[in-house]
């Protein structure tokens, strides 16, 4: 054989292990060769959506790893059927990306929005909040202005950012850290795992909210306060 057959060959080998560069809402095609999951598509996701045991391992993926999963080379997917694994990046082909139309559903954020202020909110008698209450307890006037408020938020978002950065979201982590940022805990856009950039300003927008409750009235039910 050739140098320069060779020198082919080894370009070719190069490329396919270099892995494609890929971001939540990209479509994927899984290649041949990757036994059961081979050819099968799917859309990457959050990495938060694979919960990891205390060993590092995958515990709600369709396969059963057997060792801890690497960020560094492997990204999370939902399949088409609805599965989550894990994959190596060079397994991996970009195929599409999710519409921009659809990159939130503001039911969904808003239900976690409320969701993280009742865990993170205390009763009157300084117990958890959701011990007690769920969002099915708040009036309807409690619900359309905590989704005018998400709404909202939403629209400045977009238009600080596009849509583009804020792909790598979802609509529970969008609602759980608008909630949580607004009010100041100890969690929130800018300690979580996307791009530094984009919790910065995602943060920088919350503040200017001010901060919401959850309230019990007395009647017994609960309400919220924007």
């Amino acid at each position: 054989m050739d140098k320069q057959k060779v020198a082919k060959q080894l370009v070719k080998l190069a490329k396919s292990l270099v892995a494609v560069r890929l971001k939540p809402g990209d479509r994927v095609q899984i290649s041949g060769g990757s036994g059961i999951d081979s050819d099968k598509t799917g859309v990457v996701v959050n990495r938060r959506e694979i919960k990891i045991d205390n060993h590092g391992i995958p515990s709600n993926t369709l396969t059963d790893p057997y060792k801890p999963v690497d960020w560094k080379s492997e990204v999370a997917i939902r399949l088409d059927d609805g599965g989550l694994l894990t994959m190596f990046k060079n397994r991996l082909k970009k195929i599409g990306s999710r519409k921009a139309s659809n990159i939130f559903n503001d039911r969904k954020v808003t239900e976690a929005y409320l969701e993280a202020a009742l865990w993170s909110s205390t009763t009157d008698d300084g117990e958890p909040m959701d011990r007690d209450y769920s969002v099915r307890d708040l009036d309807s006037s409690s619900v359309r202005e905590a989704t005018k408020d998400c709404k909202r938020f939403l629209a400045d978002a977009k238009k600080a950012l596009g849509d583009e950065a804020l792909n790598e979201l979802t609509d529970k982590e969008m609602g759980h850290d608008f909630w949580l940022t607004r009010n100041g805990h100890g969690a929130g856009f800018w300690d979580g795992d996307i791009n530094e950039t984009t919790g910065e300003v995602l943060t920088k927008i919350c503040k200017k909210y001010g901060e919401a409750y959850i309230l019990e009235d007395d009647e017994g039910g609960i309400y919220y306060q924007g």
